[in-house]
C-alpha cells in the first residue's frame, strides 16, 4: 500500500521546484531583503527617539541603543551571506544564494 502523497499532483506550482534548494533560492533573497527593510525601519526609530529626546538622557540612550542593534543585526546577516558564499567556495558546492 503506497501512502504517500506526490505533492506535484497535489499542488500544481510545486512543478516549478524539484529541489529545496529551488525554493530557497527564491525565498532567502526575500529574507535579506526583509533583513534590510526591518534594518532601515529600527534605525529611522532609533534616530527619531534621539531627536525626540529634548534632553532626556534615557531616552538619548534608547535610541542609541536601538541604532547600535539595528546595525549589528545588520553585520550578522551580511556576514552569515558571506560565510554560506565562503563555504561554497572551500567545498566546491552549489548553496542556495
Amino acid at each position: 500500500m503506497y501512502l504517500a502523497l506526490d505533492i506535484r499532483d497535489a499542488f500544481p506550482p510545486a512543478k516549478n521546484f524539484e529541489t529545496i534548494a529551488d525554493v530557497l533560492n527564491i525565498v532567502m533573497p526575500l529574507f535579506m531583503a526583509g533583513a534590510g527593510l526591518v534594518f532601515f525601519i529600527t534605525l529611522l526609530i532609533g534616530g527619531l527617539t534621539i531627536i525626540t529626546a529634548g534632553g532626556n538622557s534615557e531616552r538619548f540612550q534608547t535610541g542609541r541603543k536601538k541604532i547600535t542593534f539595528s546595525i549589528m543585526g545588520l553585520i550578522m546577516v551580511i556576514s552569515s551571506y558571506f560565510i554560506v558564499k565562503l563555504m561554497e567556495i572551500i567545498f566546491g558546492i552549489d548553496l542556495p544564494l
